[in-house]
Parts: C-alpha cells; structure tokens; sequence
C-alpha cells in the first residue's frame, strides 16, 4: 500500500493502498435515524465555541451506531499499533507492520445506549461524536459547492475509519496521525476513507489533541478524497510541483471550508503548547514560523522547525538542488498566496468560489496530473473571471479582486503564462530561425547524442540508459470544435521529444495546437518552427512501418510544385544521433514527403504548432474567418469561459487580443486592424 503523507509535520494526508478484495457495507440491519442528537461539548471543548452540538447517528438494538444514512457516512474502526514516524513514513519499532491496519468496512463504531453522552466529558466517544459533527458539516458545505461525490461502492458510502487510544493510556495507538485515503482494490472496487486518528491525552501532557474533530482537518482530507476522484492526485504523482498543488488545495479549501478561517492548520482542536510557544501544524499566514512535531518517539515529542517556501522560484530552485525534497513544503507557496487574497479583501465565500471553481478550468490549461503553479495561477484567474461575471459584480469591483489575485501571485513569483515575448511574425522571419538554429546546433551538436537523460544537454556516446522525453502541459486538436487530446504523442520521447523541445525553446511556450491531417481533412502548409509527424519507411506493400518527427527550419518552395523542407531531428538511425541542416521535398498534390525506399513517398500523420493570439477558429492561420467567430463570442458576452467545455477555453485564450481577461468589441477591432496592417499592437503565442 501506498502511503499518501510521508511526514509527521502536517499530520494531514490522503493515502493510497492497495487493500484486500471486500464487501462494502454492512450486514443487513434496520436502523433508525436520529437527526438532531445533541452532545454536550467538554470543558478541554473539543469543537471550541460550542457548549454543544447535534448530529445525525443511527440506533441499532441497544447501540448507537455512527451511522449519517442522510448523507450515508459510515464510521469503522481502525487500529495502528507501535511509534511512528510521520516525515519518514516507517515505523520506529522493528517488530510491528511498517503499515496501519486496514479498517474492515463493516465493523462500525458503536456506543451503548447506557452511556450518558450528554454529560461525559472527555472520552473515545465524545471525540468520535464531534469527529461525526466536523465531517457531516464539512460535507454540507461541499455539497452547496456543488461536490458531494465522497462515497465509494454501489452504495457509494463514504467511509471515515476512526483510530482510538481509549483505554491503552501508555499506548502511542493513533496518536499525532491523520490522514484520508482512497482504496483500490484489487477487483477494481473504490472504497473511499476518511482516516481520522485521534487519542485521549498526549502522555507528556504537551499536546491538547482532539485532532480528527478539528473542522480544517475534516475539510483538509475530504478535499484529498475529491483530488483523488477528480484527477488522480496521490503523492505518487512523478510530479513535484503537482504533489505540492494537490496538498496546497487541501489546506485552502480546508481552512475556507472551516467555520473559524484563521488560516492555521489544526489550530482549534490540536494545539500545540511545548515551552517554547503555541503553534499549529502549518501556519499558511506565515509558514516560515512554523514549528511543528516531526515524531513522537520514546515518551517525547520531537519538535522540528522546517522550510517552507512562500516564494515560487526559490522553491523551484530548490526542487533542482533537492529531488527528494518534500512536497509539503512547496505548497505553501500557493497557500500562502491564498492567505494573501483573503488578507487583502476577497471575502470568505467569493474567495472559497474561486478556488473550487478553478479545479473546474485547470484541466482547460493542463494536463491535471502535471499541472503547475503557473496552471493553477491561470485556472484561479478564469475562474474568478467567471464567477466575478456571474455574480454580477461592477467594472471597478471586477477590477480590484482580480488585481488582489494577481498581486498574490506576483510576490510569489508565480509566473502568469498566458503570453509569450516571441511575436508571430518574428517567428516567422527566416533570418530568426537561422539565429536559432545555429545557437542551437552549438548547444546539441550534430552526430552527438540526445540520450542522457537531461534535455539540456547531449552524450558523446549511444550507451546512456536514459531515454529524454518532454512534458507538455496542453494539446488542442484543430479546431474550435475540438476538445484537448491527450492521447497524442504524449510525453514526447526520442524524435518527438527532440522535436519539440527545439519548438519549446524557439517559441517560448508549452502550449500546442495539434493538426491530424486525416482526422481534419487538410492539406499540410509547411510553416518553419513546425513539429511534424511523418510515416517511417513504407514496405513493398505500402504499409506504415512507424513514424518519425521532424522539426522544419526551412521552406523553400520549387519551382516543379514541390516543397524542400529543410529540418532537425533525433533517433532517426534507433541510436537518438541529433542530425542539423537535413533535407526532404514535399509534394503538395500528392501530400508525400520524400521519395522513400519504394518511391511511395512518407506520408504527413499530423503537425504540431503554438496556439496564435487571434487565432479564434484553431486553424493556425490568423484571418477574417477568426473575425466572424469572435463575434458570437462577443455577443455571448463571455468573461474567459462561463461554459463548461473545453473548446470554449481555447477560444478564450487566442480571442483575447489585448489581454485584459474578457473577450469584448476592443478585440475584435484591434484584430481587424492588424490584419489591415494598421494596427500597432504585436500579435504573440499563447503560453
């Protein structure tokens, strides 16, 4: 199994496993509802601020039984047994399971009906009860956001397995540990949980720890269930940025979801009180003061200051000096940032909108599963543009929340990426492209080898092991009428991944529009700066033995009606040997680049280019066809995208011609001038 938190100092996790093939659900029963049980709250007040509280729990026979059949949440048990460390993910005793216990799903927890909750104090049941509380509140209000998919099974149960010390007071069992999970079967069932470990009483009397009916807590692990089912987000995602981005969410969502918003993580119910002061277990006001326990080991907690970054590129820097470096202290430099916008004005409940509306755009603008801070940057703005829109806020309003976001974002250093510096027509100016290339050919020189494994540099030898690829954060297929692809060439190995890294480094984007020659019914225009896609060799009798990518430096049109393509490439002999300055024709009628072994011709699979400003239609050419489109856009009255699919976000990101966030009639006539060269502006790429 898979642990989802690999440290003690944010206790707050969602952890992967591989468990067992189960029956979800329990043994068949009759139980009756109660809606409105109230619970006395102690003195230690596990939820602070309320003398008491209510919940919705079942009864069976002579029990209560933890058991919301209103929003069918089902509390089982759960043990973890010897000392634990969090940051290190192993357990410090070598004689006990280096894993917690898996919780059976249908051994519930229970309460005799004898015991007199309402006037208990602090006990295994009444932390269970204010555990039930916390989650069915944090519940309600995903589910006016909109979210209520937590459950798991055909009775799709959300399952929260509760990990108690009661009774075994010099025991560490559950103690300083929490974290949600997602189990995968391996019959291909989920089984959702919520792990919420708590005990009665630290033994040094140094921790006050209630901290599964800690409401941030709560929010922070539901949100990791929903991370999960949305986008796959384990921190066993290979990306780091990504890893710090899933946790980041976590704790945002966690603390606006929270009743008391003080952006301190686990301040309420788990305080921490050694000599040295009060702190909480992540400070998002100001993570550089946070202090938190890395271990409890030996009858000590063990106390550590940490490094958390506010700032994107020195985390970014520091994620190059250290591969292993924890995730966690990485996504403080997103939650702080949220911190800010609260700070500087964003109310409560327009902040909590935008940043889970923005879940809804960042796949718009990435691949989920390697998304980045500058996606999340961008995937915040549109959808504060929208629901800013939506809500019906004034022209000065929408100007001063979106300034608050991008300030926020500024002193991060999170780059806003929606633009580059390289203009079209410079990128097609011939002389540009001969500048490039022979820097370029310097930096990769020919008969060299692109297989070290960095893609910054090049071997002198073919026996690396390592094979380079390029992550690409988003791909359109042609056409506004098209959705993102990602089944194409992705990642982009060998020949493709040589191809586009010279596109990536020539254009200054990671942005693609992606054009299939059959699926689209074109002809392929040869453009310089073009990523193509053409068959290997065809045999004798012409079939497609592979294919092989290109990157096309120069157009020379013939005067017998064929093209010379002069291009770059990689691994065109199995070996990754980079190549320079090579050459091949294209005949435009029969669509065939070269002649090959058989005189058949290679033919053009599809051709990758940068997203245009002012390409509205996604057919990589800026024209009055763009003109017409961004007219219904207009009329639409579209602030980026208030429409669910994805062909609507392309659209936004090329209509936008001055770049101020909506598509408007500015737009539409700077484009009209610039395309009757009477326009000042520079038409760029999307980034």
């Amino acid at each position: 199994m898979t642990k989802h938190l690999k440290r003690m100092v944010s206790m707050i996790a969602a952890t992967a496993m591989l468990a067992p093939t189960m029956t979800l659900g329990v043994s068949a029963a009759t139980y009756a509802t109660f809606y409105d049980y109230y619970v006395s709250n102690p003195s230690q007040s596990i939820i602070p601020g309320k003398s008491w509280f209510t919940v919705s729990l079942s009864e069976e026979g002579s029990n209560y039984v933890l058991y919301d059949q209103t929003r069918n949440i089902k509390f089982v048990k759960s043990t973890l047994d010897g000392d634990y460390n969090f940051l290190t993910n192993k357990k410090l005793t070598q004689n006990s399971p280096n894993r917690p216990a898996i919780p059976k799903v249908n051994e519930m927890v229970s309460f005799s009906k004898s015991t007199n909750l309402a006037t208990k104090t602090a006990s295994y049941e009444q932390q269970a009860l204010a555990t039930l509380y916390q989650v069915q509140s944090v519940y309600d209000r995903y589910a006016r956001l909109g979210y209520s998919d937590f459950g798991a099974g055909s009775s799709n149960t959300l399952y929260v397995a509760l990990n108690s010390a009661a009774g075994q007071a010099n025991s560490n069992v559950g103690k300083y540990h929490i974290n949600g999970n997602l189990n995968d079967n391996k019959a291909g069932n989920l089984a959702d949980y919520a792990w919420l470990c708590f005990s009665e009483k630290a033994q040094n009397n140094a921790v006050h720890n209630y901290m599964a009916a800690d409401e941030d807590i709560v929010g922070h692990e539901l949100t990791h269930i929903m991370l999960l089912k949305r986008f796959g987000w384990t921190t066993t995602t290979n990306n780091l940025e990504t890893q710090a981005i899933m946790e980041a969410y976590c704790d945002i969502l966690g603390e606006l979801l929270d009743s008391n918003t003080d952006w301190r993580i686990g301040s309420e119910s788990y305080v921490i009180k050694p000599s040295s002061g009060v702190y909480s277990l992540r400070d998002l006001r100001a993570p550089a003061n946070t202090k938190a326990p890395e271990s409890y080991y030996q009858g000590t907690l063990q106390f550590k200051n940490h490094t958390f970054y506010t700032n994107y590129k020195d985390y970014s820097q520091a994620i190059k000096q250290q591969p292993g470096l924890n995730y966690i202290y990485g996504s403080t430099v997103l939650s702080h940032a949220a911190y800010k916008m609260y700070n500087n004005g964003i109310y409560k409940d327009l902040l909590t909108q935008i940043w889970f509306q923005s879940l809804n755009y960042l796949s718009y603008f990435c691949k989920p599963q390697f998304a980045s801070f500058a996606d999340v940057r961008e995937a915040v703005t549109v959808a504060a543009n929208s629901v800013l829109y939506n809500r019906g806020y004034s022209a000065s309003e929408h100007k001063k929340y979106i300034g608050i976001i991008n300030q926020a974002f500024d002193e991060a250093d999170i780059p806003a990426m929606r633009y580059t510096t390289t203009r079209q027509n410079q990128a097609a100016n011939t002389s540009n492209m001969a500048d490039f290339i022979r820097a370029e050919s310097r930096k990769y020189p020919t008969g060299k080898y692109w297989s070290n494994g960095d893609i910054e540099s090049y071997s002198s030898t073919i026996g690396s092991t390592s094979i380079n690829k390029i992550i690409v954060n988003a791909t359109f297929d042609k056409g506004y009428n098209k959705s993102f692809n990602y089944e194409i060439e992705e990642p982009y190995y060998e020949c493709a991944g040589f191809a586009k890294k010279l596109q990536m480094d020539y254009f200054g984007t990671t942005k693609f529009l992606h054009i299939d020659e059959n699926e689209n019914s074109v002809t392929y225009e040869p453009r310089i700066g073009d990523h193509l896609r053409i068959t290997s060799e065809m045999n004798s009798r012409y079939e497609e033995n592979g294919a092989h990518s290109i990157f096309v430096s120069g157009v020379k049109q013939n005067t017998n009606g064929t093209i010379t393509l002069t291009y770059a490439d990689c691994n065109s002999d199995g070996n990754n040997i980079i190549g320079w300055n090579k050459q091949i024709s294209y005949d435009l009628s029969t669509g065939r680049v070269g002649s090959g072994r058989f005189g058949y011709g290679y033919q053009v699979m599809w051709v990758e280019r940068p997203i245009m400003l002012g390409d509205v239609n996604g057919d990589s050419f800026v024209n009055t066809q763009d003109l017409n489109l961004m007219q219904t856009l207009i009329n639409r009255g579209s602030t980026y995208s208030t429409n669910s699919t994805t062909d609507l976000a392309y659209r936004n990101f090329a209509a936008d011609v001055n770049k101020d966030g909506k598509i408007t009639s500015s737009d539409k006539t700077l484009l009209n001038t610039q395309l009757n060269n009477t326009s000042g502006i520079s038409l760029v790429f999307v980034k």
